[in-house]
């Protein structure tokens, strides 16, 4: 069976191989380009796009390649704004995870008080309000800093990456000296 098995994959590499040969898939012409129209290729792959779909949107390079906020804002010689957000989303952060561990701390004391492992007057109704108190903190926290991170969270919003997007290209257009017409 293997035999048979190989014997047509070979047959059939060659016959594949064959037909390529006869009807030749790749090009032979050479072009040659202008070197107006290298500038506009240089363009065309370095040039800025914004991309919406599915209810996000991204940064992209050229055909697609995808940048981060911080790597648009260097292009464009802004990346103070960058590591000032940068910072104020950290700080946010931080106090959201202060929060999250302080119910989860409180949720597990009222658990203890409603199992009755520490034991006093009343302890029951401290445990149910300790659970439901923490629980609430602990959402609180959560909403501060998510445990589960969007991977697609942008430090600018869609308007300031599209007017970064416009700078850089028009910066692009000037450097190579091409004219907004013949671009777009």
């Amino acid at each position: 069976m293997k035999k048979i098995l190989s014997a047509v994959i070979i047959i059939l590499f060659f016959i594949n191989n064959a037909y390529a040969q006869q009807n030749k898939f790749y090009f032979d012409d050479k072009t040659e380009l202008t070197p107006y129209e290298i500038k506009i290729w240089k363009y065309k792959m370095s040039k800025l796009s914004i991309r919406y779909e599915y209810g996000k949107w991204d940064i992209i390079q050229g055909v697609n390649t995808p940048l981060t906020d911080m790597q648009l804002l260097k292009l464009v010689n802004s990346e103070e704004i960058g590591y000032q957000r940068l910072k104020n989303l950290e700080a946010k952060r931080n106090i959201g995870d202060i929060i999250s561990i302080s119910g989860l701390i409180i949720t597990l004391g009222g658990a203890f008080l409603l199992t009755n492992i520490l034991k006093f007057e009343n302890s029951n109704i401290y445990g149910i309000a300790g659970i439901g108190g923490g629980f609430t903190l602990l959402l609180i926290g959560n909403s501060l800093n998510p445990i589960i991170q969007d991977e697609s969270e942008h430090i600018l919003t869609m308007e300031e990456a599209k007017f970064s997007v416009e700078i850089y290209n028009k910066h692009l257009r000037e450097s190579l000296g091409l004219k907004e017409a013949d671009v777009e």
